[in-house]
C-alpha cells in the first residue's frame, strides 16, 4: 500500500503536465484563427526568428534593448485597439476582473517598453538593459500572453500555470539551439 501512493501522486502530476502542455499549445494556435489579429501577430513572430537566427545565444546589447522596447510598444497598441474595439462593441458586458487583468498587463508592458527603448538610446542602466534586452524571450514571452490580451482568450489560473512553465522550458531551448548554431558558426571560422 506504501508503494500505491507515489505512483498515484506521479500519474496525477503527469497527467497535470499534460493538461498543461494541451492548454499552452491552444494558447499558442489561437492568434493563428484569427485573422484580426493575424496582421499584428506575424511580425512579432517574424522578430522572434530573426532574433533567434541574429541575436539568440548571445548577450543583450543597446540595440537589442531598443528591439525590445519596439516589440512592446508594437504588441501594446495592437492589444489597446483589442481593449476599445470591446468595450465599443459590448460595453453591458464588460467585466470589471476579466478587463483589468489585460489592462494592466498592458500597461506594464507598454510602460517597461517606454523605459527599453529611452535606456538603450541613451545606452544607461547596463544591468536592466541586459535584463530587458534578451529580445528572443520577450518576444517569445508576448507571443505566449498575446491571445489573452488580444481577448481570444480569457486569462485563466491554468493558463497563466501553463505560460509560467512551458514559456521558460520553450525559450531554453531556443536559446539551446541558437548557442549550439553559433558555438558551429565560430568553429567553421577558426577552419
Amino acid at each position: 500500500m506504501s508503494h500505491a501512493l507515489p505512483s498515484l501522486l506521479a500519474a496525477g502530476f503527469f497527467e497535470n503536465i499534460g493538461r498543461l502542455a494541451d492548454t499552452y499549445v491552444r494558447i499558442l494556435i489561437a492568434p493563428w484563427q484569427s485573422l484580426e489579429v493575424l496582421w499584428a501577430v506575424i511580425p512579432v513572430y517574424a522578430s522572434l526568428v530573426i532574433g533567434i537566427i541574429f541575436q539568440a545565444g548571445k548577450k543583450a546589447s543597446w540595440g537589442s534593448t531598443v528591439a525590445s522596447g519596439f516589440a512592446l510598444i508594437w504588441v501594446t497598441a495592437n492589444w489597446s485597439r483589442h481593449a476599445i474595439v470591446t468595450v465599443v462593441r459590448q460595453p453591458d458586458t464588460i467585466e470589471f476582473f476579466k478587463f483589468s487583468i489585460p489592462f494592466l498587463v498592458t500597461l506594464a508592458c507598454m510602460a517597461l517598453g517606454v523605459v527599453a527603448i529611452v535606456l538603450g538610446f541613451r545606452k544607461k542602466a547596463p544591468r536592466v538593459c541586459q535584463i530587458i534586452g534578451h529580445f528572443t524571450f520577450n518576444t517569445y514571452l508576448l507571443i505566449s500572453i498575446y491571445p489573452m490580451q488580444a481577448h481570444l482568450l480569457d486569462w485563466t489560473p491554468q493558463r497563466f500555470a501553463a505560460i509560467a512553465l512551458f514559456a521558460p522550458i520553450f525559450w531554453l531551448v531556443i536559446f539551446l539551439f541558437a548557442s549550439t548554431r553559433r558555438m558551429k558558426k565560430s568553429k567553421a571560422k577558426k577552419k
